[in-house]
């Protein structure tokens, strides 16, 4: 005679979807449970979590389409340039860290342009790897934060991120009125945003900014092709054009590199968010 009372039995089977029923005389009886019954808990849940990344991703890159036909998207557009540059003037600034070249200053002007302000790197490369590094700057962030959200209970730490980047860019790196109150403002944003309540929310929310980076970093291949500007009627070198001096070639080349590389850097992170496993 069997008892009633069934119950799991561990050690008994290697498998987790054998179901053990202990019968009171110390003799046991194995039934075997249909896959499709009993899924595997690591398995269920980690297709779980794939389907609800393939799931926020979309919503996120559909309501920033969405987004751009809103009226309030003429409101919000320098605000979102200032993404942009902010990513920009910090990937100079993080690369002359880097190679221990100090980095004075960022600059977030009204109109949307920006600069870094640094000390003389000590050889070509260096200036050239410093100057290179600001077209991959917007690229590097959103592929960073894509990464993080894939993971729901992430996030919140990847806004919060976003949200101590620009209180340390305006404490270490802020040196006037107007790109202060832009970091602090775009600080104390991302971090009402990380308060969010619901992992998905908040996931499709970082997702959303993942993608104004990506689209930002794209945008910059306009100003990744061109040797030089014009700013307050002085004549400046762009990014790739600075290459071009240091290391030769044309700055449409070094243009067509950078941005080949900032694509491959966004792919490669959506692609890793999709496919890798989420536990």
């Amino acid at each position: 005679m069997y008892s009633t009372d069934a119950r799991w039995r561990p050690g008994t089977s290697a498998d987790p979807r054998t179901y053990v029923a202990a019968p009171v005389n110390d003799q046991t009886r194995v039934f075997e449970v249909a896959q499709n019954e009993v899924p595997r808990s690591r398995g269920f849940w980690r297709g779980r979590r794939r389907a609800d990344f393939g799931l926020s991703i979309w919503l996120a890159i559909g309501a920033y389409v969405l987004f751009q036909h809103l009226p309030v998207a003429s409101l919000l557009a320098r605000p979102i340039q200032y993404l942009g540059t902010w990513a920009h003037e910090l990937g100079h600034c993080i690369a002359s860290e880097i190679l221990a070249v100090n980095c004075t200053r960022i600059e977030i002007l009204p109109s949307g342009g920006g600069a870094a302000y640094r000390a003389l790197a000590g050889n070509d490369f260096a200036s050239a790897v410093i100057s290179g590094a600001g077209l991959l700057g917007p690229s590097i962030i959103g592929a960073m934060v894509l990464v993080m959200s894939r993971r729901f209970g992430l996030s919140r730490a990847a806004l919060m991120a976003i949200s101590f980047a620009f209180i340390w860019t305006a404490r270490e790196w802020g040196q006037d009125i107007f790109t202060d109150a832009v970091a602090w403002s775009l600080g104390g944003f991302f971090f009402v945003m990380a308060l969010l309540s619901g992992q998905l929310l908040r996931a499709i929310v970082a997702q959303f900014f993942a993608v104004v980076f990506a689209v930002q970093a794209v945008e910059g291949w306009g100003y990744a092709m061109i040797d030089g500007f014009s700013r307050d009627g002085r004549h400046m070198v762009s990014d790739t054009g600075k290459i071009a001096q240091l290391l030769g070639g044309t700055h449409e080349l070094w243009g067509t590199v950078i941005m080949g590389l900032a694509v491959a850097i966004l792919a490669a992170a959506f692609v890793f968010s999709g496919r890798s496993r989420v536990l």
